[in-house]
C-alpha cells in the first residue's frame, strides 16, 4: 500500500506540538494584546498532538500486558 504523507506520522505529531507551544507561549511572551487568544487553542493541540499518542501506546502496553498474563 502506498503511503499518503512521505513523513512518519510521529515527525508530523512532534512538529505539531513544538509549532502549538510556540503558539501558546507567544500569547504569553512579550504580553500583548495584539496576537488574541492563541494561548488555548495552542495548548490544546499540544494535548492532543503530545498526549493522546503516547497515552494510546501506554495503555495498548497495558493491555498487551494483561492479556498474556491471563485470559482475555
Amino acid at each position: 500500500m502506498k503511503r499518503i504523507l512521505p513523513m512518519d506520522l510521529s515527525a508530523v505529531l512532534s512538529l505539531a506540538t513544538f509549532l502549538s507551544m510556540a503558539m501558546a507561549a507567544a500569547e504569553r511572551w512579550p504580553p500583548s494584546e495584539a496576537l488574541g487568544s492563541l494561548e488555548l487553542p495552542g495548548l490544546v493541540i499540544v494535548y492532543l498532538a503530545g498526549g493522546l499518542p503516547t497515552a494510546w501506546r501506554a495503555l495498548s502496553a497495558l493491555w498487551r500486558n494483561i492479556c498474556s498474563t491471563s485470559i482475555c
